[in-house]
């Protein structure tokens, strides 16, 4: 069962599918009942959403902070009692189907043993529980692949943005070192041009947070910058993790202390 704008529809195939309305309650309830003649296990929870938020449409990475509640349970009283509710439930929606629904509903029983599985469950509750973690791995691998995605999209319309209400290029080199760091998150980010040949470099547009001094209009020399060469030879961007325990740094000590690096870190 699920609702129709999740392209569920109803429809008799190698099993029934049941499309309810989206208005109904079971949009907000996840169920799994499983009833067998020496088994059972049934999972019914509930989405408890805030009430603005069942009129807003929900977005991908706001998928972690939702809440649930509801039991996990092999007591087969449960089980069964969470099955007829259902099966009466799709009658509603399915009425076609009454004869295999009564058909369902004659072969619930409650009486086996005292109401739990003769069957060990651990096996299935460890495959689950394995099922459930990977599968809240890859989804959190994409969230953060759609997070990424969409903090580049934002950088580049800002920055189109601000290319078309201005053609001076101060103003737009100024405008696109402000979204980049704010962008990735940095506490310090500065953009300036040079080549391969030059010597050094004007700081001429940065971004940083309060704390931080300022570098702009500093001569920028690359004759000890350790990460010049690097750039210069793979024509590609490099990321350090922690500047203080990068090997390149503390190899040209004249670097480390030419440009004050402890001052313009921020612990």
């Amino acid at each position: 069962m699920a609702a129709p704008e999740t392209d569920f529809a109803s429809q008799s195939g190698a099993y029934e599918t049941i499309a309810f309305e989206p208005e109904d309650g079971l949009s907000d309830e996840w169920h799994l009942i499983v009833l067998g003649q020496t088994y059972s296990l049934c999972l019914v929870c509930r989405e408890h959403r805030e009430p603005s938020a069942k009129k807003a449409v929900a977005l991908p990475h706001m998928d972690q902070s939702r809440r649930f509640e509801g039991i996990w349970t092999f007591e087969r009283s449960v089980c069964c009692s969470g099955a007829e509710l259902l099966l009466k439930r799709i009658a509603q929606y399915r009425p076609e189907l009454k004869a295999k629904i009564q058909t369902a509903l004659k072969s619930i029983n409650h009486e086996i043993s005292s109401g739990f599985n003769q069957v060990d469950p651990a096996p299935f509750a460890d495959r689950l529980v394995t099922y459930l973690q990977a599968g809240q791995y890859k989804q959190n691998k994409a969230y953060r692949q759609i997070a990424v995605k969409e903090r580049k999209e934002r950088l580049v319309n800002s920055i189109t943005t601000t290319i078309r209400k201005s053609l001076d290029p101060h103003q737009v080199l100024s405008e696109a070192v402000s979204e980049l760091g704010q962008t990735v998150g940095s506490d310090r980010c500065i953009i300036y041009q040079c080549t391969s040949n030059d010597e050094a470099a004007i700081i001429e547009y940065e971004f940083k947070i309060p704390e931080l001094p300022s570098l702009v209009n500093q001569s920028w020399n690359f004759g000890h910058n350790p990460w010049f060469k690097t750039i210069d030879q793979e024509q590609d961007c490099i990321f350090i993790e922690d500047i203080r325990e990068n090997e390149q740094v503390l190899e040209n000590p004249s670097f480390y202390g030419s440009y004050r690096v402890p001052e313009f870190i921020h612990y």
